[in-house]
């Protein structure tokens, strides 16, 4: 009787380990993912904005967010 509860525990904790280890990667996984969505748009709406000021004004470069942009 004991060695049934005994591996019944055991088995309880092995899922309760493998269902915890499963959810922190889908966690990472998703977090990463959002950090390269975010970079994408960031440089998207960057470049855009640069090419606005450089239209509007006689600007040659532009520098946003650590990166130059210049006007063609």
């Amino acid at each position: 009787m004991k060695n049934k509860i005994r591996a019944f525990l055991l088995a309880d904790a092995c899922l309760g380990l493998f269902l915890s280890i499963v959810a922190m990667s889908l966690v990472y996984y998703s977090v990463v993912e959002l950090q390269k969505i975010k970079t994408t748009v960031e440089i998207k709406v960057d470049r855009k904005l640069a090419e606005k000021m450089m239209a509007e004004t006689k600007i040659t470069t532009v520098k946003l967010h650590n990166r130059t942009y210049e006007n063609i």
